[in-house]
């Protein structure tokens, strides 16, 4: 009998291909990624929602952010469990190895996401700080999987050179960021490019003009639903302090509910001098202010009835220059290839 006739050649059942730990590492990272902006989103929203009044609009809002963010996690874990089941050498649970490397990146993740120039929310503001930011992930998952010594050592020198490079990072990202703004802005004067710390405050994007600089303050506490209770005016020293006071529209004051939450000027009815250069200002629509001359500029703050407590004279010797870090999260142009280091 032939005996090649009846061979069965035996198929061996494998699990798939396997690869080596640097191979998973770009897929590691893209899984963090999706972790990463679904942390940022809820974070994000969980500001825009102190700040904006509540309501249900607001509130269905942030039911779909936190869904779409649960919606990340879960194909993060995913991405990160087949990365673990494509090793050599794969771990006994993969869903629970990826589970650690999501938890222990996102809080490398957080850590640096303190300290660059990216804001609260992810991605950040250019392609840099989204590499940077994201890089903990497969460090992290490098520890855990590393089999031999030179794995392992090459993880903790990255975490240590990610590390000690973050600080000079973050400055140069800041320069970048400041000195293509004010590029952008040539004829501003520079002395107006100035802010305060409102205590309880949140200080959105100003409105910037020729003469002056003015910027809205937001607070969890606010009497107008999704809009400031404050503002600040940084106007040239020569500015009149008792003319009329620029404030926060609540749609009554015109009749009008389609001006709630512009910038308008009222009539200031009462201007007191307090001091060498410092004035309190009344008015009949229920808000106050104080004008000071200090620093080069006339610094004016308005404040509606619900900041009543508030000391307007603490604010004000708040007052300091705006540095890169503040120019960069006020500005919203397009920065073009600066994106790239940002």
């Amino acid at each position: 009998m032939n005996t090649l006739t009846h061979y069965r050649p035996r198929i061996a059942l494998t699990a798939g291909p396997t690869h080596p730990l640097w191979v998973t590492l770009p897929g590691v990272w893209c899984g963090g990624f999706l972790s990463a902006f679904g942390i940022g989103a809820v974070r994000a929203e969980m500001q825009a929602y102190a700040y904006s009044g509540g309501g249900g609009t607001a509130a269905f809002g942030a039911l779909f952010v936190l869904a779409v963010a649960g919606g990340c996690q879960v194909f993060a874990l995913l991405a990160v469990t087949a990365c673990a089941k494509d090793l050599a050498e794969p771990p006994s649970r993969p869903v629970g190895a990826a589970f650690v490397t999501l938890l222990l990146g996102g809080v490398g993740m957080l850590g640096l996401n303190s300290v660059l120039t990216a804001g609260a929310s992810f991605p950040g503001f250019g392609a840099l700080s989204v590499l940077l930011l994201c890089l903990p992930y497969p460090i992290v998952f490098t520890l855990l999987h590393s089999i031999g010594r030179r794995a392992a050592l090459t993880a903790v020198g990255a975490t240590v050179l990610l590390v000690l490079c973050v600080v000079p990072v973050r400055a140069g990202q800041e320069w970048l960021a400041g000195t293509l703004w004010r590029g952008q802005h040539p004829g501003v004067d520079r002395r107006l490019l100035q802010t305060v710390d409102w205590p309880g405050g949140h200080q959105e994007s100003f409105d910037l003009g020729r003469h002056m600089l003015r910027t809205d303050v937001f607070f969890a506490d606010s009497t107008i639903d999704g809009f400031a209770d404050g503002l600040v005016t940084v106007a040239p020293a020569a500015t009149q302090p008792c003319g009329p006071l620029a404030v926060i529209s609540d749609g009554d004051m015109d009749g009008s509910a389609d001006d709630t939450g512009s910038i308008v000027t009222i009539p200031v009815t009462q201007c007191r001098q307090t001091g060498p250069g410092s004035w309190e200002l009344s008015t009949d629509a229920g808000w106050r202010g104080l004008a000071e001359r200090r620093d080069g500029v006339l610094l004016i703050l308005s404040a509606d009835s619900a900041r009543a407590d508030d000391d307007l004279a603490a604010v004000a010797r708040t007052l300091r220059p705006l540095g890169d870090q503040g120019l960069w999260a006020h500005g919203s142009e397009h920065l073009g290839w600066a994106w790239l280091l940002l």
